[in-house]
């Protein structure tokens, strides 16, 4: 009798390598079968106690969460049952977490720490609207990415928490466990079972920038019950005690964010990207900079003026101006004033130039996204048309008979380029290249690329799989 192939998962999806491990959680990178794609799957072993025929109802919940399309939004893209395992397949993760930055940084210069909370609350308005709250905000499950040294964020809880709640999960009480509610970034309404909505995500991200800009935590005790007692009860703490540099108008955003009673937060992420647009304006012009100011931000609504947000018209071109925003905040000077300089004082740089862009229609009328061009063993070029928004560039598997969507093998004589090399995509309205861990590495130019880090990639540049060189290109029309 054959043997069950217990890394094929669901007869789609074959296992490669473990991202990380908490609990009755694993979460990989995956192939779906018969395909060069590469995804992300998190499997859980589903209790012995937990009857099989209940679990196809508690995965419906994914349904709503496939449905929250964001590039500041890890997407949910399958699920199903394997035997006693569960799994849902999304976008394959990419870059660091906010946690390591963190732990590598401490502190976030300001203009950063804004930038980074603008685009998560941009990602909370897409699964705001789709009645999805009270979302696991922890540093560990904030992904950072830096094409062409500009942050992008993206939230890459998919409610796995809640669905081990379901699965009547006992939770190892450890900050790595995906399953514990650590007290150091819940709302006092996670842990006293008050009523939870959009403020309880409003309260975990002004944790996230009082953390950015400070280097710690706000509310931190000797045991988590203490840490607990102080989240529900504790004033919050002054940000200059730790960062005299800090504007005034800082900590009234803040304490509007973290305030105890939900009906005194912002109660939606529409009303805090309002109240933090009146801490600085983002230029939408090449010839002026963003400026941070010493306003004071606005306080929440009145309970009676709060609405349920509209589903926000997150269209392709916003998601430009977003990038676009962002480049701009990046070009803010990393440094703070003194402690006796004004926060109108903090210093300014001129625009960056903006990353250069397909100014033609991608893809071209003959459905060609790009061209990829190789130099042959004679001497020609060969230029490859790529046809699809996402490829895998590598080599033949003669034994699992599977080739990628770029074959470099007839370029590859001393066999440098790895089966599964490296990954473009085109996300509108910028082309990106990321290295899928390959052992002899991705060059963009003379930069050698982190693993799982997508840089933006530009009509002309020169790239390298291992000893294999290529010249990447627009389509004409």
């Amino acid at each position: 009798m054959p043997q069950h192939d217990t890394r094929l998962i669901g007869g789609a999806y074959q296992l490669d390598k473990i991202i990380l491990r908490s609990g009755i959680v694993t979460n990989y990178t995956a192939h779906p079968q018969n395909t060069n794609d590469v995804v992300g799957l998190s499997v859980i072993e589903i209790p012995p106690t937990e009857p099989l025929e209940t679990i196809p109802a508690l995965l419906k919940r994914f349904e709503i969460r496939r449905q929250a399309n964001s590039s500041h939004v890890l997407q949910v893209h399958h699920w199903g049952v394997d035997g006693t395992r569960l799994y849902i397949a999304t976008d394959m993760p990419q870059g660091t977490t906010l946690q390591n930055i963190l732990d590598h940084e401490r502190v976030i210069d300001i203009s950063r720490s804004f930038s980074l909370s603008y685009q998560i609350a941009v990602g909370l308005q897409v699964l705001h609207a789709q009645g999805i709250t009270g979302n696991d905000l922890r540093p560990s499950l904030i992904t950072v990415t830096t094409p062409h040294n500009t942050d992008h964020i993206k939230i890459s809880d998919i409610g796995i928490r809640p669905l081990l709640q379901s699965l009547h999960y006992i939770s190892m009480e450890q900050p790595d466990d995906i399953g514990y509610v650590d007290p150091r970034f819940a709302p006092p309404e996670y842990l006293n079972k008050g009523t939870i909505g959009p403020w309880s995500d409003i309260y975990q991200l002004g944790i996230l920038l009082f953390m950015c800009v400070t280097g710690r935590v706000p509310f931190a005790g000797s045991t988590p019950a203490q840490t607990a007692l102080m989240q529900s009860t504790a004033p919050i703490p002054q940000i200059r005690q730790y960062n005299p540099v800090l504007p005034e108008a800082l900590q009234l955003l803040l304490d509007h964010m973290l305030a105890k009673e939900t009906q005194k937060r912002y109660a939606t992420a529409d009303e805090f990207l309002d109240a933090l647009q009146a801490l600085y304006t983002p230029s939408q012009s090449t010839s002026r900079p963003a400026v941070i100011k010493a306003s004071t931000p606005p306080p929440p609504m009145k309970k009676e003026m709060q609405h349920h947000p509209a589903k926000p018209d997150i269209t392709p071109a916003k998601e430009q101006d977003i990038a676009e925003m962002m480049t701009i905040i990046k070009t803010l000077d990393n440094s703070l004033p003194d402690a006796h300089e004004s926060a109108r004082q903090i210093a300014e740089k001129p625009q960056a130039p903006l990353s250069n862009t397909p100014a033609q229609t991608i893809p071209n009328t003959q459905g060609i996204y790009a061209y990829l061009g190789c130099q042959t063993p004679d001497g020609k070029i060969k230029k490859i048309a790529i046809r699809r928004n996402s490829i895998i560039i590598g080599r033949r598997d003669p034994k699992r008979n599977v080739s990628p969507d770029v074959d470099l093998t007839q370029f590859d004589a001393q066999m440098k380029v790895s089966r599964q090399h490296a990954r473009i995509y085109f996300d509108e309205p910028h082309f990106y290249i990321e290295d899928l861990k390959s052992r002899n590495k991705t060059k963009l130019g003379r930069k050698t690329l982190e693993p799982l880090s997508a840089e933006i990639l530009e009509d002309g540049a020169e790239l390298s799989f291992g000893t294999v060189r290529v010249h990447f290109e627009y389509p004409e029309g």
